[in-house]
């Protein structure tokens, strides 16, 4: 339903009041953000949970939650730069993840309350502003890994009651309604460090983990201000010169995931992280459209540690030696500040392992050691303080393929990795660059077509009769866009479909006293979305979030066969679930433009029995796309 609203908002709320950039102006005049504002917010999130129930059973779950909450914050300008801070609270979300044999075995993350508080820079144009943000995020949290229904003391009951703190981190828009009242819709990923839970009767302990992404509808009332369009002498007759080659240091500060499974259980954890390292790139500028490539190195405390235990200790373990990104980065520049977003290849030279004791001594210890290929995508803001001098922040998210691996025992498991980084860094410009004029604004309004292409990371996380494994696998896809645009100015809204198909699947197999194998199919994936973003000259940059749906063939073997027998789990039928992303698109003449772009795919977990009726499982699947497309303008 939330998706819903979000849609609608974005299409009927709007004024249609043309407001176009004057002449020497690369952008329009904007609304006044400057200043303190209160308001609501009302939070549909997909909420995530991770941890170990009884000794044997790693669980994981995704459950739709929402909550309703209050913010603050506050505002500076610089013409079309607005910067400042924000705070929230809310409350209502939770989770639950189940399974069972002969047992009844049960997962859950209840959020007392949510608290985050973090920087927001963006760009404004008429009454429009796209901004991005990120901090700090506070919950009173429950977190149990259950033996039966009640969650009863008992020996294999763990738990972790108290307040939690981790990273906050996304992208929104906001629309002055009037002189004080705004509506934003915004999507935040929250997520924190594991918590070590003790069993019950303190003979039992494992790791505990949870996070969300949080799509948000909020209504803000800004205190004192005029809330008119700023003076055009306000705003600078062109952004600063961005071209050329640059080099810079980067500190990285966030949470490192490692996953793995395979004898007796499957556990994920997450751990705090820092790195430093070196950046080096190269930037092309037409107008206020900004567009180039980066890349860097960093290496540091990127650790993670999972611990669980019974009468063995069980120690799940991550290490990124280094890791390093190339990145295509695209976005519009106002004045001294640049808003960007980013994405690319991500490589890290990763050291895995799972043991049956803390040493890792056992001939049941696993490891795989070598270097990882992945993606990296974020979104960013770099703001120049001198003319060769810049300062950066970002968020940027990792994630890598699964590797697969076999102990001496010839037990096999899968081990994944992934990590969510908030980055600051400090750039020098060497020259080297031409900057070109500003074409005319493009006109982005009326009804298109498109093909694309897909390159993707699917993945899924599940419980089965005996053990459980999560596995991420690289596929592709290609498919077909419709949508329609509305303009004003250089704000641009509007609502996009996108149906496709192809090699949409993950598989994971590992043995332990029998062969077992888990695989998921997409037969096929669609989106409906709203989309909002910023023009100047032939580009657009924008964000979409809105509703997914897919079609999916589940299966977990319990034996090399899967036949209809043994403790066989099948599950085949529609899903829907929520799609997030950022993009840019670039005109090439009036009818035809290109685009690229980032979304993330996520569904609620879903149970299902085996053939005997016996067990079920807990399956949880999302998808990270990367699309580039050609769109057509028919009208």
């Amino acid at each position: 339903m939330l998706l819903g609203v979000f849609a609608r908002t974005i299409g009927f709320v709007a004024p249609l009041v043309i407001v176009a950039p004057a002449m020497g102006q690369e952008l329009a005049p904007a609304t006044d953000w400057s200043g303190i504002y209160v308001g609501a917010v009302a939070t549909g999130a997909m909420v995530s949970s991770s941890g170990l129930a009884e000794y044997e059973y790693g669980l994981a779950g995704a459950e739709a939650s929402g909550a309703l909450g209050g913010t603050i914050g506050y505002n500076f300008q610089q013409g079309n730069f607005v910067y400042g801070v924000e705070a929230d609270w809310s409350s209502g979300l939770s989770v639950e993840a189940e399974t069972y044999n002969s047992e009844y075995l049960r997962g859950e993350a209840d959020w007392k309350w949510l608290a985050t508080l973090r920087a927001r820079a963006g760009i404004a144009t008429g009454n429009a502003l796209f901004y991005g943000t990120a901090g700090l995020v506070f919950a009173d949290a429950e977190l149990s890994g259950c033996y039966d229904d009640n969650c009863a003391p008992f020996y294999y009951t763990y738990r972790h009651d108290g307040t939690l703190t981790g990273l906050a981190a996304g992208f929104g828009m906001e629309y002055a309604l009037g002189s004080q009242w705004s509506m934003k819709a915004d999507y935040l990923f929250v997520g924190f460090p594991s918590k070590h839970a003790e069993g019950d009767l303190a003979y039992y302990g494992a790791d505990l983990s949870t996070s969300a992404h949080m799509l948000r509808l909020g209504l803000n009332y800004r205190i004192g201000g005029t809330g008119v369009a700023s003076a055009p002498e306000a705003v600078p007759a062109e952004s600063h010169d961005w071209s050329g080659f640059y080099v810079g240091a980067v500190g990285s500060f966030g949470l490192v995931e490692g996953a793995g499974g395979g004898v007796s259980s499957g556990v994920t954890g997450w751990d705090s992280a820092a790195a430093a390292g070196g950046t080096l790139g190269y930037n092309l500028q037409s107008g206020a459209f900004v567009y180039g490539v980066e890349t860097d190195l960093s290496g540091g405390d990127i650790n993670g540690v999972s611990d669980f235990y019974t009468t063995v200790y069980y120690r799940n373990t991550v290490d990124w030696n280094w890791y390093s990104t190339i990145r295509a980065r695209a976005g519009v520049a106002t004045g001294n500040a640049l808003f960007y977003g980013t994405a690319g290849v991500a490589i890290a030279d990763v050291d895995q392992r799972m043991c049956t004791y803390d040493d890792c001594s056992s001939s049941f210890g696993r490891s795989v050691s070598g270097t990882r290929v992945g993606y990296a995508a974020g979104v960013g803001v770099e703001y120049a303080f001198a003319p060769r001098v810049s300062l950066k922040a970002e968020y940027l998210y990792l994630g890598f393929p699964s590797k697969y691996v076999s102990d001496v025992t010839s037990s096999q498991a899968e081990f994944g990795t992934s990590a969510h980084f908030i980055r600051t860094g400090l750039n020098v410009a060497l020259g080297g660059g031409q900057r070109t004029e500003a074409a005319d604004l493009h006109d982005w309004s009326g009804l298109y077509v498109g093909a694309f292409g897909t390159g993707s990371l699917n993945a899924f996380d599940g419980q089965g009769s005996y053990m459980s494994t999560p596995a991420v696998d690289a596929g592709w896809a290609a498919g077909g866009t419709l949508g329609f645009n509305v303009q004003n100015g250089n704000f641009v809204y509007g609502v996009e479909a996108d149906l496709q198909g192809g090699d949409l699947a993950v598989s994971a197999d590992w043995y332990y006293a029998g062969a077992n194998s888990s695989d998921l199919d997409w037969n096929w994936l669609g989106t409906v979305r709203a989309r909002a973003g910023i023009a100047t000259g032939n580009a657009l940059f924008y964000g979409t979030a809105g509703a997914a749906i897919a079609d999916k063939d589940f299966r977990y073997c319990y034996e090399v066969t899967c036949g209809p027998g043994s403790y066989n789990i099948l599950s085949s039928g529609v899903d829907w679930g929520y799609a997030v992303g950022l993009g840019v698109e670039y005109a090439l003449n009036d009818k035809l433009s290109l685009k690229a772009e980032y979304q993330h795919v996520g569904f609620e977990s879903e149970q299902s029995n085996d053939n005997f009726n016996y067990y079920y499982n807990n399956l949880t699947m999302s998808a990270d796309l990367f699309k580039v497309g050609l769109n057509w303008k028919l009208y």
